[in-house]
């Protein structure tokens, strides 16, 4: 297994950051089902607080049991933790996602840190961007037909 990495990526989108965030906040990623990287995503409770728990169910089967470990909806940032150690090729994985104003609209920023098991910390984050730029290419089309 490799040392602990971070990793990060932040995109550009051209629609108002509370929009955004709608699609990204802790019960928002509910809207996100169906992206091609998420078919389903629940809840154990609707409760946006420190130790709530989502689960997220991946377009390969598995499914990712996520617990939040700080939410700051004024700031449009959360923190959480993949309490599933065997449904990425990760462990230890501590999640942030983030939205702010840019220039033309906001900044959607993706971030964690883990550890890569079973392949390289490259082929990770590949692997990882791919599903990022999925979710957030879905973002992009919901908004511009208005949702």
């Amino acid at each position: 297994m490799s040392a602990r990495r971070r990793f990060d990526v932040s995109y550009s989108l051209a629609f108002a950051p509370e929009r955004v965030w709608s699609f990204v906040s802790w019960t928002g990623v509910e809207r996100l089902a169906g992206c091609g990287a998420f078919t389903a995503v629940t809840l154990e409770s609707r409760a946006a607080e420190p130790g709530a728990v989502r689960y997220t169910h991946l377009a390969d089967g598995s499914r990712i049991t996520e617990r939040l470990q700080c939410y700051e909806p004024d700031r449009l940032r959360y923190e959480y933790t993949i309490d599933d150690d065997d449904a990425l090729p990760v462990q230890g994985y501590r999640g942030l996602v983030e939205v702010s104003s840019a220039p033309g609209g906001a900044r959607l920023r993706f971030a964690h840190d883990a550890q890569v098991k079973g392949m390289t910390p490259e082929q990770w984050r590949a692997a990882w961007l791919e599903i990022e730029s999925t979710v957030v290419r879905f973002i992009e089309s919901r908004l511009a037909a208005g949702e």
